[in-house]
């Protein structure tokens, strides 16, 4: 009301002044001294005419007291916009969650699809199980019901009682004498004086059940539907939305804001555990909220005994905790026994992206009956499919995906004997899809960082007697990798327990153990305590020897360790003779061009540089290089560590351009093997900060020691030489007050 007098005043204060001017105007064009009728007083007393209307105008756009309108309109009723949302009629729509958290992106996308002429009016709303799918629609459905005229939820889990609620729908419209074959063609007649509407068939089972109760013709332009579903194949019936877990961020909300006492930090790490799946952040809320546990010690518990949790707390509006989802989705699988097999077997896996060249390339491995239908393409894609349709796993591309709680869920409804026996599967499976040439195949490292995850979660656990070779094995494998990586706080305990668990199962002298000694002193060794890898290098030789004899390649590899060593420790002599002994039965078993016998003389070349022999250091050195060109080619691992000792031989030989070539070289096949921030790559860049301020550029030189420095303070290890070496150079070019030249 108080715009509309606004209006009509504007209007009247408009009409005051055209009469005003335009009659001013005509008093002056007008030679006429009287004027007709009333309109002689504006000619004779015009100012006092405009005095006498503006009163009448500021009086009607007068808003009066600001709740004459509000108390008028409560009189009169509701507004249109509330006249509106009362007349939306609701069929089954279940209460609002009051909570509901986040969700804004995919409700604004929801929305454009539904209202966009040119997309389907039928949207699929499809997710794994526990993802939301039913709390968004409803969302959307209250978000937005103000501009339906009728909103309706109609259970589709069994499509056989979907004709029943389009019977029942159409009674409350006015039709109650409508048989269940003819319910939804009526209900949707009926609809044509409820435009525009919003139908949802919640939870699916199959396009199936659902597409024969969908509008076509005239009435799919009248209104909306949306379907909610876990599985897949609806994208020729209309637009398919796939709804993820929820964002960190949003499982940090959801908890901070429903538990008074929970931090951003606790909060995000419960997220981590529960794989921010919106079921399980709910189920949690729920659970800290009627059992008033503190957030840590809920964290805790669900860190340890995640499968039991899994089972407590009911979130809003929830007919499931997470851990029935999976007997729900089981007994969709009941007859399919491959397809169980294949998802127990990746729910023992770590959450993380499996190959699925780990079950075809070993399939020899497997159990009937998911060895025959892994062997079967049809058979097999179809079994992965099966799966990705109920959401239970997510494939991308030649990878599958299960979700940790799925996983969870999995794990707690398999009997034992059974969890025990795909664990062993799974560690069988890895040991021998895993390369074990770590050192010296550059190749290894992708599929090793692929299925590095997977590895940790099998090994995590104390083996059984069947488990303990296989989890040793793996352990000490995974160490080497983590070493190769320069991650040695990473690669210490690991190598440790494999050492543990071969003696246990095993004894102490077993080969095995041997080899385990051997990676454990090399990584002691790295970390800068060559005195305690001394006794384990001395330990593996000793038992390699008694088991294979003096003469034996695993008995040279503990030499070259022990070699190493006394080379740390400063005993050159020591270090000479190990070296050399262990290239003679190298060479003798394997033949003088043999790459293990390349390996060897680069140690024997550090040996004689560091001993003060660079000429003779130089001439093992070339050959080592000769042999490592000729085996892997110019540009493997093993000829960049060549090329960096002979820079550094070159440069003790004052053949400075020969050296900063090779540095340079060894620097750039360093990094494109091992990236830019390796630790390996330190021994290259200090080189070549020497040679830059020898030859005057102390800017470079700066930037390289400083670049190596970083390097090494973010490494896994302390590296005691390497930055001494490089703070030396750095404190040089600081007291020559070159460093900022």
């Amino acid at each position: 009301m108080a715009r509309k007098r606004a209006r009509v005043a504007a209007t009247v204060m408009v009409g005051v002044l055209v009469l005003f001017i335009g009659s001013l105007a005509f008093n002056a064009a007008s030679s006429a001294t009287r004027w007709p009728g009333p309109l002689d007083l504006v000619r004779r007393y015009p100012w006092i005419t405009l005095l006498a209307l503006l009163p009448l105008a500021f009086f009607a756009m007068w808003p009066g007291r600001p709740d004459d309108d509000a108390s008028k309109q409560h009189d009169q009723g509701p507004t249109e916009l509330q006249r509106e949302r009362r007349e939306t009629q609701a069929f089954q729509l279940p209460a609002r969650n009051p909570r509901f958290t986040g969700r804004n992106r995919e409700l604004g996308q929801l929305r454009r699809r539904l209202t966009d002429p040119r997309a389907h009016t039928v949207q699929a709303i499809h997710g794994m199980a526990g993802v939301g799918k039913t709390e968004l629609a409803v969302e959307y459905a209250y978000r937005y019901l103000h501009e339906y005229k009728l909103v309706g939820v109609l259970d589709a889990e069994r499509g056989a009682l979907i004709p029943v609620q389009f019977q029942t729908l159409a009674a409350e419209l006015g039709r109650p004498d409508v048989a269940p074959q003819r319910a939804a063609d009526v209900v949707y007649g009926l609809l044509a004086e409820k435009l525009p509407w919003l139908l949802i068939f919640d939870n699916a089972e199959r396009p199936a059940d659902v597409v024969g109760f969908l509008p076509t013709g005239s009435a799919a332009e009248n209104g909306h539907v949306i379907v909610t579903t876990r599985r897949g194949g609806w994208a020729s019936r209309g637009g398919t939305m796939s709804v993820d877990v929820f964002s960190r961020q949003e499982s940090i909300a959801l908890l901070t804001d429903r538990i008074p006492d929970m931090t951003a930090r606790t909060s995000d790490r419960i997220g981590d555990v529960l794989g921010d799946l919106p079921l399980a952040v709910s189920q949690a809320a729920a659970y800290l909220d009627y059992s008033n546990t503190p957030p840590e010690a809920y964290l805790e518990l669900i860190s340890t005994k995640l499968d039991a949790m899994l089972e407590l707390g009911l979130a809003h509006g929830a007919q499931h905790v997470v851990s029935t989802l999976w007997t729900v989705a089981r007994n969709r699988l009941i007859d399919e026994q491959p397809t169980i097999q294949l998802l127990e077997l990746c729910s023992v896996l770590a959450p993380e992206p499996i190959p699925l060249d780990l079950f075809i390339g070993r399939v020899a491995l497997l159990k009937e009956p998911l060895r025959g239908t892994v062997s079967d393409p049809i058979l097999w894609v179809n079994a992965v499919g099966r799966l990705a349709d109920l959401s239970l796993i997510r494939r991308e591309g030649s990878q599958i995906v299960e979700h940790r709680l799925t996983q969870s869920a999995v794990r707690a409804a398999m009997p034992l004997h059974v969890r025990n026996q795909n664990e062993q599967l799974a560690l069988r499976l890895l040991t021998a899809h895993l390369p074990q040439d770590i050192e010296s195949d550059p190749e290894v490292g992708t599929l090793w960082a692929q299925l590095l995850p997977h590895v940790l979660t099998v090994t995590q656990t104390g083996p059984s007697a069947e488990t303990a070779a296989d989890v040793g094995q793996l352990l000490q494998l995974a160490a080497r990798y983590f070493r190769q990586l320069g991650n040695l706080t990473a690669a210490l305990p690991l190598a440790e327990r494999a050492v543990a668990i071969h003696q246990a199962q095993c004894g102490l002298d077993h080969p095995s153990v041997g080899d385990d000694l051997n990676t454990l002193a090399r990584i002691v060794r790295d970390l800068g305590d060559a005195v305690g890898a001394l006794p384990l290098a001395t330990r593996a030789l000793t038992i390699h020897i008694a088991a294979h004899g003096i003469n034996h390649p695993w008995v040279a590899n503990d030499l070259i360790t022990l070699s190493q060593i006394h080379l740390t420790m400063g005993n050159h002599i020591s270090a000479l003779w190990l070296a050399y002994r262990a290239s003679i039965i190298h060479e003798a078993m394997c033949g003088p061009e043999h790459p293990w016998v390349g390996n060897d003389l680069n140690i024997l070349a550090r040996i004689l540089r560091e001993s003060g022999n660079p000429r003779e250091a130089l001439e093992t050195a070339e050959r080592s290089l000769f042999i490592h060109e000729a085996t892997y080619g110019r540009d493997h691992p093993y000829v960049g560590i060549d090329l960096t000792i002979l820079a550094g031989i070159h440069h003790d030989l004052g053949h400075t351009t020969e050296a900063l070539s090779m540095a340079e070289r060894a620097l750039t096949l360093d990094e494109r093997t091992y990236g830019a921030d390796h630790v390996w790559i330190v021994n290259d860049l200090t080189i070549l900060a020497q040679l830059h301020r020898e030859l005057g550029d102390a800017r470079q030189a700066a930037t390289l020691a400083r670049r190596a420095l970083d390097v090494l303070s973010s490494s896994g290890g302390p590296y005691d030489r390497q930055v001494a070496s490089a703070k030396f150079l750095l404190q040089t070019l600081a007291a020559c007050g070159q460093e900022n030249a």
